[in-house]
């Protein structure tokens, strides 16, 4: 499951897309003017008008015209590498038509409309036509159905529907998918408050951020920033352990997580952490390097970043088989390159560089600034609500400091170049993580997935993190830090939904070969009729 939703999100939003469109249109414009004939503007007609008569979040009229230039030259192509005349195989405009719409309108029997449509138009050509409409029609209705069959009784096309209409639109439909496969669990998270003006909530949530854009967990940084600062709050977020299997079924989930967040700051059971705790410290073992961070003698922070691998969401199983854990595990989620794997040798390497945490201890100083988004990243298309997040930590003799940036993970060259940039300036230990927050994931400009680095200037991100490394250092102080473990029962994805997903993830090239066999069935029908 790996970055399947990141892959998704680079195949429908990149720019290959809306290059592709462009040269579907100059295809069918060409055509009508070196074959002497207006009727592919005709079909561009028809099936710009089938589009708008099914409208919904995730169709304006950018993306029907683009659809719509595909299918027409598409058609043409398929013409002119058969010798056929123009319009002689009008009838694979409404079966592609008629395809597009049952894949981007869940739930809608819209997708008939083309067939009906083309019925009535042919039906002045020949009954033949009228026929072959209701054939095709009759045809996709199986591919739906068999579709269905092979996708352990879930709609592959509604399913790929309510994806698109949620990506692009302000709709619930990919929200009701995941309700349906949800399971309800106690999640676990934990807070750390810091005194100071403002006080400062650090939150390591192992409720994954996700799954895209504006779809039910993918909201919760920006409603925890917007609750938490409206009480007083700085807040800083991190992702701790797990990956989509957490994702919070709805909106409403995460307001309910927020809220419990929100009140568990004027509760009682808060432990404070006025003994010592260890010195910063950097381990790296084979694929695996931890950094450390005590805010005080509670439990560390321990940023979990590879060396070779991908960083990218610590399974909940991998972290089962650690005994006897030393701090709050944290998904650096920093660095993209490389292949995502989470073997035995990953967990030995753990295992061992958890073996070696330094004894030295001591009472911490802290101190912390922060950058605005606007400042990074003014669109928010690839650095969230958040921005960045800078903490100094003087222990001792030692210097260390962390950034988290708000986005879902980053370039591991932007990653080195702000870890250079903090020695440089005298801090020992340091490490750059991400939120992991999928809000920006896909997005405007026809950009599709991005990671923090890829867009935004790295100088910039180091002249603004150096900057916020010299406002944290003047503020390093003794403060007073609490710790609070939070339990909060709430429907997530679950392991179930995860693995369904999967599974039909598996089956994708089954279900492009029933659609190949679709088209192919139209196009013989289109020459027959």
């Amino acid at each position: 499951m790996a970055r399947r939703f990141e892959q998704s999100f680079k195949m429908l939003l990149g720019r290959s897309t809306k290059k592709l469109a462009f040269i579907a249109l100059g295809i069918s414009i060409a055509f009508s003017v070196l074959r002497g004939t207006l009727v592919y503007f005709g079909e561009l007609a028809f099936t710009s008008l089938m589009l708008l008569a099914s409208r919904n979040s995730a169709l304006n009229l950018r993306r029907i015209l683009s659809i719509s230039s595909v299918v027409v030259a598409t058609a043409a192509m398929v013409e002119l590498v058969l010798f056929r005349p123009p319009f002689s195989l009008f009838l694979m405009v409404p079966s592609i038509t008629s395809l597009v719409i049952l894949s981007i309108s869940p739930g809608s029997y819209m997708y008939a409309v083309p067939f009906v449509a083309s019925a009535i138009i042919y039906s002045k050509i020949s009954e033949r036509a009228v026929v072959g409409s209701l054939v095709l029609l009759f045809g996709l209705f199986i591919v739906k159905y068999v579709s269905k069959r092979l996708a352990y009784g879930v709609d592959p096309f509604f399913l790929f529907g309510s994806f698109v209409e949620s990506l692009f639109g302000k709709s619930d439909s990919f929200e009701k998918v995941l309700d349906s496969f949800s399971e309800t669990k106690d999640v676990e998270l934990f807070l750390f408050r810091i005194n100071g003006d403002p006080p400062t909530v650090v939150i390591v949530s192992n409720v994954h951020p996700g799954p895209f854009k504006n779809v039910s967990g993918a909201k919760l940084v920006r409603m925890l920033k917007e609750r938490l600062e409206g009480l007083g709050y700085n807040v800083i977020f991190f992702h701790g352990v797990g990956g989509h299997e957490s994702d919070p079924a709805t909106v409403a989930e995460v307001e309910k997580l927020v809220d419990r967040i929100a009140s568990a700051l004027t509760e009682r059971g808060w432990v404070k952490c006025d003994q010592e705790g260890i010195s910063p410290f950097t381990i790296e073992k084979g694929d695996v390097k931890i950094t450390g961070f005590s805010l005080s003698g509670c439990p560390p922070l321990i940023l979990l970043s590879r060396r070779q691998g991908s960083m990218d969401d610590i399974p909940r199983d991998f972290v089962a088989n650690i005994e006897n854990l030393p701090g709050i595990l944290v998904d650096a989620q920093n660095k993209f390159d490389g292949e995502v794997y989470w073997d035995s040798k990953v967990a030995d390497d753990l295992k061992a560089a958890l073996s070696e945490l330094p004894t030295r201890k001591c009472h911490p100083k802290l101190g912390y600034a922060s950058v605005p988004a606007e400042e990074l990243d003014p669109s928010e298309n690839e650095i969230g609500p958040l921005g960045m997040k800078v903490f100094a930590i003087e222990c001792g003799s030692t210097l260390g400091a962390f950034a988290v940036i708000d986005g879902n993970n980053m370039k591991e060259d932007a990653r080195k170049e702000l870890e250079k940039a903090a020695r440089d300036a005298g801090f020992e230990v340091v490490e750059i993580a991400t939120t992991d927050n999928h809000e920006s994931t896909g997005g405007s400009k026809g950009r599709g997935y991005k990671i923090i680095g890829e867009f935004v200037p790295i100088s910039l991100l180091r002249e603004k993190f150096v900057s916020a490394l010299k406002s944290s250092r003047l503020n390093i102080s003794e403060r007073e830090v609490e710790f609070l473990t939070l339990r909060v029962n709430m429907k997530i994805m679950g392991e179930k939904g995860l693995r369904l997903f999967e599974k039909l993830v598996e089956k994708v090239k089954v279900f492009e070969a029933l659609i190949a066999a679709y088209l192919v069935f139209a196009l013989a029908i289109s020459i027959l009729f």
